[in-house]
């Protein structure tokens, strides 16, 4: 068969995974249904087992292996990619006679993925860490800047979507602003029942279903932008994380008079250098007192607050800045800022993306 790329005009169609009907999780069998991928998208197919680490070092720009148990045979890879905004999903087929196969990856230390498999169980293994997901389940796993072994048993047939670390963040920041603190952090390794993520998982196989049809929703940028955008969403909502008991609850109306009066002083005064002090003096409580009421009912310490405001006020500036003709020194100085380096790491850790790049989105 040798390696093979699909001409134009092909959709290339995924085999449906052996054993699928007998499934009874309905979610896995949803998933496997009519997944398949347009013509723009790139498949890959290969029967040497010589070919498949070149190829996995070509897909992840990045040092990868393949190895088979000594008794097994390998008997051929298949591979398909679609994009959804910055996300990517990837198909696999890796079939193998018997044992099984191991791939070895360095990841960029800023992406999140989420392995679903049809056919077949994976093991995730990092340093010492490892995890295993079967036919039924979803696994959220972070890069960790280290090897990740990723081992398939005999036959394997998945489905692993990758989200930028950068687009998760900047869409969490446009939903929920300062409540979305800029380290946010699921879990290392994750695995749950796509039982108990119903609407993630249909969400998901939505987006695969409408990959395969002829005119696919998501060939419109600004469609595959937003069904990104509500696939981050529901990743957060159905994935544990730091900031999951801040993010279910919406900031309190009744917020001691104290908190909502500081709130409007920074907001009036955003732009100038605010002390710690003189937040206090304007709370009238003691240091203490202010500060946990802040955490408790904005989620957030009042120097934080403060600086995401100020973060706030920038990225709407921005946006307006190409029409104003004003730059980022301009801007970051208006929001407050004495140094325009240190504003370009605080805005990049909270929207995911420089100044600059959001002045070129008008």
């Amino acid at each position: 068969m040798g390696h093979t790329l699909a001409k134009p005009g092909e959709t290339v169609m995924a085999m449906r995974a052996q054993g699928v009907e007998a499934n009874p999780n309905a979610a896995v069998a949803s998933l496997v249904g009519e997944f398949a991928f347009p013509t723009s998208a790139p498949a890959f197919e290969t029967e040497s087992v010589r070919a498949v680490a070149p190829f996995f070092a070509h897909l992840n720009g990045a040092p990868a292996e393949f190895s088979i148990d000594p008794d097994g045979r390998f008997l051929g890879l298949r591979h398909s990619r679609a994009q959804v905004g910055r996300t990517t999903f990837d198909y696999f087929q890796i079939n193998c006679s018997s044992g099984h196969q191991i791939v070895s990856t360095r990841p960029h230390e800023s992406e999140y993925f989420l392995f679903v498999p049809f056919r077949g169980s994976i093991e995730v293994v990092q340093g010492r860490q490892r995890i295993e997901v079967s036919p039924g389940q979803i696994a959220l796993v972070g890069s960790a800047g280290s090897y990740t072994q990723k081992r398939y048993r005999d036959n394997a047939e998945l489905l692993v979507i990758q989200i930028p670390r950068q687009t998760l963040m900047k869409a969490l920041a446009d939903e929920y602003g300062v409540l979305a603190d800029p380290v946010l952090e699921f879990e290392p390794r994750i695995v749950t029942a796509l039982s108990s993520v119903p609407t993630l998982g249909r969400f998901i196989g939505m987006l695969c279903r409408d990959v395969g049809t002829a005119r696919l929703c998501i060939a419109d940028a600004a469609t595959a932008r937003s069904c990104e955008r509500t696939l981050i969403l529901l990743l957060v909502q159905s994935f544990p994380h730091n900031l999951s008991a801040r993010l279910a609850q919406p900031q309190s109306p009744a917020a001691p008079y104290y908190v909502r009066r500081v709130q409007d002083f920074i907001r009036a005064n955003a732009a100038r250098r605010i002390t710690a002090a003189e937040m206090t003096a304007m709370a009238g409580v003691s240091p203490r007192a202010l500060y946990y009421g802040f955490r408790r009912y904005l989620g957030v310490p009042p120097m934080k607050y403060l600086k995401h405001t100020r973060l706030d006020g920038a990225r709407a500036a921005l946006r307006q800045a190409g029409a104003v003709r004003r730059t980022v020194t301009e801007v970051a100085l208006a929001a407050g800022y004495a140094s325009v380096s240190r504003f370009c790491r605080d805005y990049r850790a909270q929207f995911g993306e420089t100044p600059s790049a959001t002045m070129r989105q008008r």
